[in-house]
């Protein structure tokens, strides 16, 4: 059980064709956030042991270490979460991280009038069915745009060496030949060169690309 402000504590979902699938808890030690399986099949013995087991999975735990330029944890007043990304309200910002690879991608500022400046920034809250995010304060709404968030998961995942999810989340062939090119890449540095192999002849659309190029150059 983690200890918990009660004030700021706030517990979101992202919603997928009616259905909760990941979840983000707004904690006093961090942002508790993990998928939720709720179609799992688990044994009693393992629900029993610890009462989220049968339908949480890829749970972690987000120190506010992360959300901070210096050594002093500073804790979001409130969040909001999507698909691939936790939206922070941090004093009158709102910073957007990556939850996958836990980075700070972007922030966020609004144009104030002189009268909300004051008390600033509320809240965050979304609307799960239409997947729109919004930031008010006493007296205005703004609405955040979250346009296209997967794009560049592939590459997030590329990075993380997660190879299959990488796999998952490509959108065209040249995405895909550079992810076996990485795995092809690692299977040689650690000398399984049959691994090697097989994910250097999946390569294609780079290599096809590349002949063009050349046959570009030479007419």
């Amino acid at each position: 059980m983690y200890p918990f402000c009660l004030s700021c504590s706030e517990l979101h979902f992202f919603i997928k064709q009616k259905r909760a699938v990941h979840f983000a808890w707004l904690s006093g030690v961090g942002i508790y956030h993990g998928d939720l399986n709720f179609g799992a099949s688990h044994s009693f013995m393992d629900s029993s042991q610890d009462g989220d087991e049968n339908f949480v999975e890829n749970k972690a735990l987000l120190s506010y270490l992360k959300l901070s330029d210096g050594i002093e944890a500073v804790q979001p007043s409130s969040l909001a979460v999507s698909e691939f990304h936790f939206l922070l309200l941090i004093g009158n910002k709102v910073k957007v991280m990556n939850r996958i690879s836990e980075q700070i991608i972007e922030e966020l500022h609004f144009d104030l009038t002189s009268e909300s400046a004051s008390k600033g920034i509320i809240g965050l809250c979304s609307d799960a069915s239409a997947g729109l995010f919004y930031a008010y304060d006493q007296n205005s709404i703004f609405q955040v745009s979250v346009n296209d968030e997967g794009r560049d998961m592939w590459k997030v995942y590329l990075d993380m060496k997660e190879y299959a999810a990488a796999l998952a989340n490509c959108r065209d062939g040249l995405q895909r030949d550079q992810v076996y090119l990485a795995q092809a890449e690692a299977a040689f540095s650690s000398k399984d060169f049959l691994r090697a192999a097989s994910f250097f002849a999946k390569v294609y659309c780079l290599v096809a690309s590349h002949i063009v190029s050349i046959n570009g150059d030479l007419g």
